[in-house]
């Protein structure tokens, strides 16, 4: 039971704050950046057009303009208390038509004083005072320096929110804590933890002729973690090191055998030599296989847990042997590279003297993440600052605040941040960023007037990209090698009983070959069939053995005499069409995803750009086909399809995102819910190609679905009763209460509406009384589906041979459980 109210912290982020009936002492923190200039910066501020929702039976939902805020300090804590109540005399709401005036034009000047319509209250707290503005439109706190601007960091430097709420007897409430950062010991740190590889970005000031002035470098995270573990070999000798950027590959090893572990205590992997982060090349060896598992990548495969039990480890705690996956290790292995990427960073930024440091740290997350994941995401790198705090950075890290943010709209702030495109006011933007493990995309609307002030429509994505076409190569090879071999039973033999046991280096050595292979495919026009077999048979001999024969016995029988075979080929041809096929099953989502969105924006707004980004582009068809889909399909000028010019902004571009200025983010929610109906279709649908993964059949007919959540309102109105299944990212979700199939229980079509512990379902009876509440809970319906997608991403980590289509011969019957999903889809 609570209320909801909407704020906007510190003019850059949303929040969605609970107020309980119990008063709960994890509270929120949140750095606010000091200005250098003396003007005015807003705590935080609260939109009375807005409604506060609630989840307590027979309440309704409260416009903001209807409520009296009153403000009350106590310096001794220091407390600003905001006490919420019913006006005896509602507010009459004013609307905001000049968006000119927002806070988010940076040639405006920022709130003063006089803007004050109803009340003023101001509050000393050291330097800064601390002042209430309350007119008809919003309702805010904002702080100046009182006199001039300190060369030092302030004494008195945080300050506490209380809110409270009184209805029918009982008060809700909740609490806040802001940090008041000076220039001086302020640092924001921006991670993109990528599928393929990671970087990092540090946005601090330095003191230079009496001024602070902001620097935003770019670190070479491989740099930072090879200096901070006390390495001295040279860089080119490392697996993790990618020549020209600034970027740590994502390739991890974790020991079989853990000691002085408890899996149910320990948060990180304590002993340092357990978890590899730099692997030097002549480490690849049978020493490491035998000895070590390389990670899958986590980011996607974290909530699978039946596809990390693959790994076998066991932890070793007095004398006491227990069997673990890595599924049951999945959590201590992603904090502890978290950790590492962190103090090896502030190993770097900090030095001797560094105390009381404020941190906000940025981290991108997919759009296939749940409410939950970006909550796990964010409590996970809470407790490593927590760590470092108490121990090896005692009295230097005073306080921090987490921020997530979609990695397709940190494409999109970032694209104007660098001046790589104008953006233009009353206009909507397509983003898609297709990198190695997943593909996002979003679609962003300006302001009427003012175009920084953005709104996203729709925020989606899918696990499958870039590593899913180099699967793709890997299939189409492994096609060609059976249909040219002398003896194809014994070749798939061979495979079958290969692949999944192969040692590290040599998987990983396939992979750099089928990369090349990928790049000059890529880069070149499509070649004969006959041309490139011809040459294929011609270059991959070693002595006796070639293609056809190597699998003919058990001495020549394996992966490395395949790679050195490989390592001779050039050219290519997609056998068995897989390649062709992983970038309809790209392309075709990403379009089908937004068909009913871009169908349903207001008219008079026009699409004024198709921003790309991702190194997935860089592979050319993928490209090309993305760009007849959006002209074809959805009726788009090609002129408005625009990329980076230099291949390293491709991922960079969503790092610069992080640090834009000037636009509110909504850092807890990142998929967008889409509502599945249930009407009936007259037959089955068939397969829309033959290699095709069913699952992308069920995604194809998204576009039937009319996407109507509105972020700006937290509403998403359900229409359709006949079901109550949603799509959020890459999860299907049901309404856990039976109750709300019943009809007759609902007076009024129910909402959906999003809080921090996820999306709730509301019967609202017609006089606007909710009248019953129920969470979503996770469907398991399509979950054993989309593994023919996922596993492929995590290739060359995890190798699975039932979901190898090369080995198979023919297309797996369809899953019975998705078939009958599909069959209530609309024609």
């Amino acid at each position: 039971m609570k209320y909801i109210l909407p704020l906007t912290i510190n003019n850059r982020r949303t929040n969605y704050l609970d107020l309980k009936g119990r008063f709960s002492e994890s509270n929120e923190s949140f750095i606010i950046e000091l200005p250098l200039e003396n003007n005015a910066f807003t705590l935080f501020s609260i939109d009375k057009s807005k409604l506060m929702q609630t989840l307590v039976t027979n309440e309704s939902d409260v416009l903001l303009a209807n409520l009296q805020l009153n403000v009350s300090f106590d310096a001794t804590i220091p407390q600003l208390h905001i006490h919420l109540s019913t006006s005896s005399k509602p507010a009459a709401f004013q609307a905001n038509t000049d968006e000119e005036d927002d806070w988010k034009n940076p040639t405006k000047p920022q709130p003063t004083l006089v803007q004050t319509t109803f009340q003023q209250n101001s509050y000393l707290l050291g330097d800064i005072e601390f002042s209430v503005i309350d007119n008809a439109n919003d309702f805010k706190i904002i702080g100046h320096y009182i006199d001039h601007i300190p060369e030092e960091p302030i004494q008195q430097d945080y300050i506490n929110c209380h809110f409270s709420y009184e209805s029918n007897g009982k008060t809700y409430q909740n609490r806040l804590h802001f940090h008041l950062a000076h220039a001086s010991c302020f640092h924001h740190f921006g991670l993109d933890f990528g599928s393929e590889a990671s970087q990092l970005k540090v946005s601090n000031y330095q003191y230079i002729n009496r001024r602070y002035t902001k620097k935003s470098p770019s670190k070479s995270l491989f740099k930072l973690v090879k200096d901070f573990k006390g390495l001295t070999e040279d860089d080119q000798n490392f697996i993790q090191f990618e020549k020209n950027t600034d970027f740590i590959k994502s390739i991890f090893f974790l020991k079989k055998k853990l000691h002085d572990f408890h899996e149910r205590k320990d948060r990180f992997i304590k002993n340092e030599d357990e978890l590899k982060f730099l692997v030097q090349k002549n480490e690849l060896n049978s020493n490491l296989t035998n000895n070590f598992h390389q990670l899958s990548n986590l980011k996607l495969a974290h909530k699978h847990g039946d596809i990390l039990k693959f790994m076998d480890f066991q932890s070793i705690l007095n004398d006491k042997v227990r069997s673990l996956s890595l599924d049951d290790l999945k959590n201590q292995a992603y904090s502890t590279i978290l950790k590492s990427f962190i103090e090896a960073t502030l190993h770097n930024v900090l030095d001797d003297e560094s105390e009381n440091t404020f941190i906000r740290f940025t981290v991108l997350v997919p759009n296939i993440y749940s409410i939950h994941e970006v909550a796990n995401t964010k409590e996970v790198i809470n407790e490593i600052f927590k760590d470092l705090q108490q121990h090896a950075y005692a009295h230097k890290i005073k306080a921090w605040e987490v921020v997530t943010i979609s990695e397709s709209d940190a494409a999109f702030l970032g694209y104007f941040s660098k001046g790589l495109n104008e953006i233009s006011a009353n206009k909507y933007y397509i983003i898609v960023d297709c990198g190695k493990g997943t593909t996002d995309f979003s679609i962003i609307q300006t302001g009427s007037n003012n175009s920084r002030k953005i709104k996203s429509l729709y925020r989606n994505g899918f696990a499958g990209a870039g590593n899913l076409i180099s699967y793709a190569f890997f299939e189409s090879i492994l096609h060609f090698i059976l249909k040219n071999s002398l003896n194809p039973a014994a070749t798939k033999a061979f495979f079958l009983e290969s692949l999944e046991k192969a040692e590290k280096g040599q998987m990983n050595q396939l992979f750099e070959k089928i990369e090349s292979l990928k790049f000059q495919y890529s880069k070149r026009s499509p070649e004969n069939q006959e041309a490139v077999e011809r040459a294929w048979n011609a270059a991959a001999q070693s002595g006796d053995v070639n293609l056809r024969t190597f699998a003919n016995n058990e001495f020549t029988a394996t992966i490395a005499n395949l790679n050195l075979l490989l390592q001779k080929v050039d050219g290519f041809y997609d056998w068995g069409g897989y390649v062709e096929n992983a970038c309809e099953v790209i392309t075709s989502n990403i379009v089908e995803n937004m068909k009913g969105v871009v169908t349903n924006i207001e008219k008079g707004i026009d699409c004024e750009g198709i921003l790309l980004t991702g190194r997935g582009f860089l592979f050319a068809p993928l490209l090309e086909k993305l760009k007849e889909k959006m002209t074809k399909d959805l009726g788009f000028s090609s002129n408005l399809i625009k990329m980076p010019t230099e291949a390293s902004q491709l991922k960079a571009i969503c790092l610069d995102g992080i640090f834009a200025s000037g636009y509110i983010v909504h850092p807890e929610l990142v998929g967008f819910p889409i509502q599945i109906s249930t009407r009936k279709q007259e037959k089955a649908p068939t397969p829309t190609k033959a290699k095709m993964p069913a699952f992308f059949d069920f995604l194809l007919r998204l576009s039937n679905m009319h996407d109507n959540y509105d972020e700006s309102k937290n509403s998403y109105r359900i229409n359709d009763l006949d079901s109550l299944k949603f799509l959020i990212g890459n999860t299907l979700y049901t309404v856990a209460d039976t109750n709300f199939h019943d009809k007759k229980w609902l007076e009024t079509p129910p909402d959906l509406i999003f809080t921090k512990e996820g999306f709730y379902v509301r019967n609202i009876s017609k006089s606007n009384q909710i009248k019953g509440y129920s969470g979503l809970e996770q469907n398991s319906e399509i979950d054993t589906v989309t593994l023919q997608y996922l596993i492929p991403s995590l290739f060359p980590a995890k190798i699975d041979i039932e979901y190898i289509q090369s080995l198979k011969g023919n297309q797996p019957p369809p899953d019975d459980n998705l078939l009958n999903l599909i069959s209530l889809l609309p024609d």
